[in-house]
């Protein structure tokens, strides 16, 4: 409506494409992610092969269920997903509204025998290559993580995506913000998308010029491939990355995402404009 236009897939539950005045925003899909690349830290603590049943099932979660109806002036569509992880389950319902705002809500209810703790439990998409411009509201201007957030502060920070990540030696996870209430990825006009918070909880949002592959199995940083997209990760949270030492400590238990609980959150995509 009104010059804005979403495209669900019905087999796996993802938005496919969000259009701004015939713009097309997403370069691909908006998808469960549950996996974050390992650091150096993960690999000494074997958590890679630990944790791998999450790997891919985000994207291979798929529709087991499907819903629909009118809140209003808005349209609600909402999905009951099978996560092939022990016998995980989660809903993941979209409020669409005639001015082009998209509320996204995700409850995970992970089951199983032993399952292991999971990585990451938010979505993630690529955009446009032309939405680089990054500003949120939130703690920076340096990545942090949920066990690396008090020494930075909250702010608005600003800045290429190209340059917000951090070239590691051996390439690992980078770029994760916390305590995020709204992050913006525009163009250099200024025009793009904003994501913010839809429930009393703070988000943790990430982005790069490459996808989240291309930061595992890199020997040094000059070998990850930009890509003519940017991915964006908003999540409601990532493990931490620990280091307390580097050959078998695991992240304190309170920084870890265990898998005997359930998640929930929820955040609301709109037009950016300057």
């Amino acid at each position: 409506a009104a010059g804005h236009e979403a495209v669900l897939d019905d087999a796996s539950g993802q938005l496919v494409s969000y259009r701004v005045a015939g713009r097309e925003l997403l370069a691909g899909p908006l998808h469960l992610n549950f996996w974050r690349p390992p650091t150096d830290n993960d690999r000494g603590s074997d958590m890679p092969r630990v944790t791998a049943p999450w790997r891919e099932a985000g994207p291979q979660a798929r529709v087991t269920a499907r819903s629909e109806h009118h809140d209003g002036g808005a349209h609600v569509v909402s999905y009951e997903l099978s996560v092939p992880v022990g016998q995980t389950t989660a809903t993941l319902a979209y409020r669409f509204a005639g001015d082009g705002r998209v509320r996204v809500d995700l409850a995970l209810r992970p089951a199983g025998d032993k399952l292991p703790p999971i990585p990451r439990v938010g979505l993630s998409a690529a955009l446009t290559k032309e939405l680089r411009q990054w500003t949120w509201f939130g703690r920076g201007p340096e990545e942090n993580y949920r066990d690396r957030a008090d020494g930075y502060p909250l702010g608005v920070w600003s800045g290429d995506v190209a340059r917000l990540w951090f070239p590691y030696s051996e390439p690992q996870e980078t770029a994760n913000r916390t305590g995020v209430r709204w992050a913006r990825f525009v163009d250099t006009a200024g025009h793009g998308l904003q994501v913010r918070s839809a429930d009393a909880q703070t988000l943790e949002v990430g982005a790069y010029p490459f996808a989240q592959g291309d930061l595992e199995h890199r020997r040094h940083p000059a070998d990850i491939p930009r890509r003519d997209f940017v991915t964006v990760h908003i999540a409601h949270a990532q493990m931490g990355v620990g280091g307390e030492n580097s050959w078998g400590a695991w992240p304190a238990l309170r920084h870890q995402l265990h898998a005997d609980r359930a998640y929930r959150f929820a955040f609301e995509i709109t037009p950016a404009t300057p």
